[in-house]
């Protein structure tokens, strides 16, 4: 009994939904023969921001810099410092740079760093670069235009164990 009503059910929920299908009146997109219609975002500086280069350390295989993206207004603001993603193996800056484009222009100062990967230098030199990246902000804050007490740090793969930082 319980069988046949579970074959019931299959076939009522089936019939239901191909006849929902068939009664919908948008027909299956196509594909365009010119590709996808989305845009790849490509980094910009957003108007009444300016974007900061600033060198944190040197090292023969990779200098680790951060960039910053300042509001061009008066006063101080949060801030919020990316780490990338990348499972620390791959460098993501560039694809992190629109995300942190769009907070800044939400109300913060935003930053990325460019930390030395695990191809280029052993653990933990990765978390050493991010911890000395906070440290460079906090001692820019001011010409940062940095609350230096409204630090937050994000960020992807790379950021999934967590440390204090």
């Amino acid at each position: 009994m319980l069988m046949h009503f579970r074959f019931s059910l299959c076939l009522a929920l089936s019939l239901a939904l191909s006849a929902l299908h068939a009664a919908d009146p948008k027909p299956a997109a196509k594909a365009s023969a010119n590709g996808p219609k989305w845009k790849k975002l490509t980094p910009q500086t957003p108007a009444g921001f300016t974007l900061k280069t600033i060198e944190v350390a040197k090292y023969p295989e990779h200098t680790v810099e951060l960039y910053v993206y300042v509001p061009d207004a008066a006063g101080t603001w949060p801030c919020i410092l990316d780490i990338h993603g990348g499972g620390w193996k791959a460098r993501q800056v560039e694809a992190d740079k629109p995300m942190m484009e769009r907070l800044a222009q939400r109300g913060f100062v935003t930053a990325l760093v460019s930390y030395r990967l695990s191809t280029e230098a052993k653990y933990p030199a990765a978390l050493h670069d991010c911890k000395a990246a906070l440290r460079c902000l906090r001692a820019h804050a001011k010409e940062l235009k940095i609350d230096p007490e409204r630090i937050g740090c994000m960020g992807g793969s790379a950021n999934s164990v967590r440390h204090s930082v």
